[in-house]
């Protein structure tokens, strides 16, 4: 534990923050119209009200088009990615054999399916929402809207509302079935669904005596907010005082070779000894001293090697009692010869077999 000490720290210090990160990260936001969102534009209080009046409602996060029977009405209300080719010819499909789709874009949904019927949704620019076709059964004779976006052009199917600057909803018959066509959300948004006649807006588009389905098959990525941990001061001050710690470990931890010792702290190399104590030992003269180290270890080797001079013949051994004369007075040369001489001695008695 102590050895390890301070990389348990670390990553203490590591799973603190990820904890700090996720409690004070915010939940992704639901997107607009999403059946759970229970914000100003999620559509919690329709599925709700529907529910409340015995209309059968459920949501669908499938997208299976073949389960749905033809006298259901399916919704699609909240911002999705383009269907694929597949699923775009079977709801074209399904609502031809009698299906009922309500529709919602700003130009953001199903994009496939409506270039197909030769519609186009674009930005508008807000105003009052008008209601051009007053029949409706229940009435509608006013709408809270927005005016977010407007079909362009000249849609087939009737207007039932519209803005200044374009269609908002459009009615399209199609085979047996029924297109809405709905380009403003906010008549079906909880802040506004029991303003104006959008109630009976609602109770239009959903058809008499029809199941009812959301289909949120895949309801978009909404980015979220970075939270406490980078939002206020206290958080930026943990995450710089935690970066500097985890530098701080890292560097010291990381070694890039031995460690580089001072000057008058590293130690010297056994080479200096040895020049130095030859220097001393030429400058007292005391080169007989040197040989005759030289002559013990010689001693020593045949020692351990035969366990006398007595064991070598008589040639070697009196080549080998030469060596080992003792001496008085050496001269440089002499000293070096008779060393060499003494180690090639000492080298042949070990490489010979006892």
């Amino acid at each position: 534990m102590r050895r390890f000490s301070s990389w348990i720290l670390l990553a203490a210090a590591l799973l603190v923050l990820g904890a700090l990160s996720a409690l004070s990260a915010p939940a992704a936001p639901l997107p607009p119209l999403a059946t759970a969102s229970a914000q100003p534009d999620g559509a919690l209080a329709a599925y709700l009200w529907l529910s409340r009046i015995g209309r059968p409602v459920r949501v669908d996060r499938g997208f299976d088009v073949r389960r749905l029977s033809r006298g259901a009405t399916l919704l699609i209300l909240t911002p999705q990615p383009s269907l694929r080719e597949q699923q775009d010819q079977q709801l074209r499909a399904w609502v031809l054999r009698g299906g009922h789709l309500v529709l919602a874009s700003e130009g953001d949904s199903a994009g496939r399916f409506l270039a197909r019927l030769g519609i186009s949704v674009v930005p508008g620019l807000g105003g009052t929402v008008h209601v051009d076709q007053p029949v409706l059964d229940p009435p509608v004779r006013r709408l809270a809207g927005s005016g977010a976006a407007v079909v362009v052009g000249e849609p087939a199917g009737g207007v039932v509302a519209s803005t200044a600057d374009g269609p908002v909803l459009l009615y399209r018959p199609m085979g047996h079935g029924i297109l809405w066509l709905l380009t403003d959300r906010t008549p079906l948004e909880n802040a506004r669904l029991g303003v104006a006649d959008n109630r009976r807006l609602l109770l239009n588009l959903v058809g008499p005596r029809r199941p009812v389905i959301f289909e949120e098959y895949q309801p978009s990525a909404a980015g979220g907010g970075t939270g406490w941990m980078t939002n206020t001061a206290w958080g930026a001050a943990f995450l710089f005082a935690l970066l500097t710690a985890v530098l701080y470990r890292w560097l010291s931890g990381l070694r890039l070779g031995p460690p580089l010792l001072a000057a008058d702290q590293a130690p010297r190399r056994t080479a200096e000894y040895v020049t130095s104590l030859a220097s001393l030992m030429r400058e007292a003269g005391r080169r007989a001293d040197i040989l005759s180290m030289y002559q013990e270890a010689l001693r020593r080797t045949i020692l351990e090697r035969l366990g006398g001079v007595d064991r070598l013949d008589e040639g070697r051994r009196a080549a080998v009692e030469s060596l080992l004369a003792p001496a008085t007075s050496v001269s440089d040369r002499e000293l070096t010869e008779r060393a060499r001489a003494i180690l090639a001695e000492e080298e042949r008695l070990r490489s010979e077999r006892v």
